[in-house]
């Protein structure tokens, strides 16, 4: 009986095997058939001078994703095994997901392929118009101020994680150049191995690019020469940075590489001083760890700089250590001292020697290259999340690199965890990516900000095998709007034929690269932003009049000051205005005719220094408007004497609504246009953000991040004509009451009707 069971088990899988044979022949006769039907209207188009950028790339896509499916069928058990290492992407087991995936590919490819016949008839049709898309010259870029430009003019440009770097990838998907570093290429007497050095001497210039410095799996000779080299690393930085032979090792490294980059375009991006750098010292977190006693002495001298007396650390504390060098903690620390003296000393020296070491290494390459940019790959979770032991401080680093770098993402679901709150008003989350953002901007409004690990389109958490195409562009194009220069999205880990670097990793299952439709997708939206490169530049530059305030101090003090933050960020991020940050630094550094008010919310701990940049900022004239809960203790819990109004004016308010209120009517520089919501809803979900072109025509990006669907009036304020609503990227004139759906995007020029 059992072998009768396992024959009729045999039988129904070649018979089911069989129909999925027919079934991909069948597909690939209908890839062919769309694909000569769209070569015909390409044709078409072509004699009638239309750019046809879009239609090539989607070819292209067509063409690779059609030898990836090949693969996908050909190789089933090593997409089980592949498929096997995600806990739990959807309701298919992996053997499924394995069997459907070839055929899931060929679907997209014929989708995306009808999907750019049905937008190319209409432009031939004359019912859309169709934008110059700039093919972008990667040997041919430049760093100027906060733009990367292409002979004097904006571009924003691209790229993939582990891409093939052959030339049929290159086209449409990016073509950045670069070179790898580690420690491990150096030996013991300092000189680099011979490989290496003569891969660098003889590398050409080259297209625009990054030099990528690993700190993983330091040298064996570097363990055995450096004490305790090891203790205190962490992932993606695999030795003590306080050790000295660190700072020794890569002085060695960088005084043999950077002469050789110097004026290289392969360089010009910036080196990427670390990967996702992280040093979490609380007990029970994630990546947390012990420090070497190299961190505890320096911590000592940290603290007999900070008190001057030890009587003065035992007043704080609460102890009774007989002088600074008798001075213990522990480490990692209980997150039952947050809020303590003890807590806020060691999480900011945490962050101090952190800023040191990249302050160190950004030195040290600019002594060989005095032009050289440089870039560091932070999580931007760290700072929009309240986590504060992990020692960055973002503030610290965004201002001390030539480059803003990154690798924010963005999400819509998750395969495991609890749910988060955003789910019942929003479409995606959106907290990290352009929070973050805004905070960059507003600490160094003149800087590129570089993403080079986009997460946008899948996480650790997020994984969706048939990723939204609408959220997909929705976030590039948000990104884009906050500031967003360049980026490499994670990621692609096949190889020209589809097969793999490796069969163990986990992020593949459910990534771009087994989704033709998503690639194609992103390289459509980027093409539309290039397009419309100068007009999106000037907004990513508007002024930002409001300015929320940040303390780092209370952000360290308190277990979730970031979730208060954001709330005070999003009470005001939907109306138009381009929100902003103001910290010590910023009222310190920068003129205050870059806002009209600042804002204080729910922020109880200030350093005294915090308080008199914002006096000095009210005794010249600035306007503040806060809280009852704010500015009352400093970092130790010592009460601060009051704010006073000095030449301002100080407005104390309630709640968010009345702090919302009053800060927008300080807004010296009023709407010439307004997106009003028709129907009354709990929260905002439209963002919107226009400038004026040469000809005082309002330029208006918005997008719909809500979870519903909005009906929405575009009207001008100052203007007795009617209101002129034109799609920028077709051409179409639309009516000024629209209903836009969840992840909906609009780019439209805004004036006033002509008369008939």
């Amino acid at each position: 009986m059992i072998k009768m069971k396992n024959y009729l088990i045999v039988i129904t899988l070649l018979i089911l095997s069989c129909f999925h044979s027919l079934d991909a022949q069948d597909l690939k006769q209908q890839i062919e058939d769309e694909i000569s039907q769209l070569q015909k209207l390409v044709k078409k188009a072509k004699k009638k001078d239309i750019d046809v950028s879009k239609e090539l790339s989607t070819f292209r896509t067509a063409e690779i994703f059609s030898r990836y499916a090949d693969w996908d069928e050909n190789n089933y058990k090593k997409n089980v095994q592949l498929f096997s290492l995600v806990k739990k992407l959807n309701d298919k087991t992996p053997e499924e997901n394995a069997q459907y995936l070839p055929q899931f590919e060929r679907e997209q490819i014929l989708l995306m392929i009808k999907n750019a016949q049905k937008e190319l008839e209409a432009v031939l049709k004359g019912d859309h118009q169709r934008q110059t898309t700039p093919k972008i010259d990667w040997s041919n870029l430049d760093i100027n101020n906060n733009t990367i430009q292409q002979n004097g003019n904006p571009v924003f440009i691209y790229d993939y994680v582990w891409k093939p770097t052959s030339t049929e990838f290159q086209e449409f998907y990016g073509a950045q150049d670069g070179i790898y570093l580690t420690t491990g290429y150096l030996n013991e007497d300092g000189s680099l191995k011979h490989f290496k050095l003569n891969e660098i001497k003889n590398k050409k210039s080259g297209t625009l690019g990054t030099v990528f410095m690993n700190h993983l799996n330091p040298p064996k000779w570097s363990i055995d020469k450096y004490t305790d080299f090891t203790v205190g690393g962490r992932r993606y930085t695999g030795y003590d940075i306080d050790n000295p032979g660190a700072k020794e090792i890569q002085r060695q490294l960088i005084s043999v590489v950077a002469p050789l980059t110097k004026g290289k375009n392969y360089a010009k991006l910036g080196w990427l001083l670390t990967n996702e750098p992280h040093w979490f010292t609380m007990k029970d977190t994630w990546a947390t760890g012990t420090v070497s006693n190299f961190t505890i002495q320096k911590f000592k001298t940290y603290l007999k700089e900070l008190h001057q007396d030890i009587s003065v650390l035992n007043k704080r504390w609460g102890t009774s250590f007989s002088s600074f060098d008798a001075v213990e903690v522990t480490i990692p620390m209980d997150g039952k001292l947050q809020g303590t003296s003890q807590w806020y000393d060691w999480m900011s020296f945490n962050q101090h020697r952190v800023t040191e070491w990249f302050t160190f290494l950004q030195d040290e390459i600019r002594s060989h290259d005095k032009d050289a940019h440089t870039h560091i790959k932070v999580m931007p979770n760290l700072w929009t999340e309240n986590k504060r032991d992990h020692g960055i401080d973002m503030e610290a680093l965004t201002d001390l690199t030539s480059i803003v770098g990154n690798d924010a993402g963005s999400h819509y679901s998750a395969m495991w965890g609890k749910e988060e709150d955003w789910v019942d008003h929003y479409a995606y989350s959106w907290r990290e990516m352009c929070m973050s953002y805004d905070f960059y901007k507003s600490i160094s409004p003149n800087k590129v900000i570089y993403n080079s690990e986009t997460h946008y389109l899948s996480t650790v958490k997020f994984r969706e095998l048939d990723l939204n195409l609408d959220y997909v562009n929705a976030t590039h194009w948000m990104a884009t709007v906050l500031g967003l220069n360049s980026s490499k999205a994670w990621f692609w880990p096949r190889k020209e034929d589809g097969s793999l670097k490796s069969y163990k990793e986990k992020g593949y299952a459910g990534s771009l690269a087994m989704q033709p439709a998503v690639v194609d997708q992103v390289t459509r939206t980027m093409m539309d932003l290039n397009a419309n490169a100068k007009a999106l530049t000037s907004i990513q530059n508007l002024r930002k009049p409001i300015r929320v305030f940040y303390s780092e101090t209370s952000a360290i003090n308190l277990e979730k000051h970031m979730d208060d933050v954001f709330s005070t960020y999003e009470n005001l991020f939907f109306e138009g205005y381009s929100i902003g940050f103001v910290t010590e630094n910023i009222l310190k550094k920068q003129s205050q005719e870059n806002w009209d008010v600042v804002v204080v919310q729910k922020t109880p701990f200030v350093k005294q220094s915090e308080k008199e940049a914002l006096q000095k900022y009210l005794d010249n004239g600035g306007t503040v408007v806060i809280d009852k809960a704010s500015l009352l203790k400093n970092e130790y819990g010592e009460k601060l004497s009051p704010l006073t109004k000095g030449n301002g004016e100080i407005i104390v308010v309630a709640d968010l609504d009345e702090m919302k209120l009053k800060a927008l009517a300080k807004v010296t520089s009023t709407h010439t246009l307004q997106v009003n919501d028709l129907k009354d809803q709990d929260k905002k979900g439209i963002f919107w953000r226009y400038v004026q072109d040469d000809e005082n025509n309002n330029i208006l990006t918005l997008i719909n991040i809500g979870k519903e669907a909005r009906d929405i009036e575009i009207k001008l304020t100052n203007s007795k004509k009617s209101t002129s609503v034109k799609n920028i990227l077709t051409g179409e004139k639309l009516n000024n009451c629209i209903t836009v759906q969840p992840l909906d995007v609009l780019f439209v020029e805004v004036k006033g009707a002509s008369k008939k």
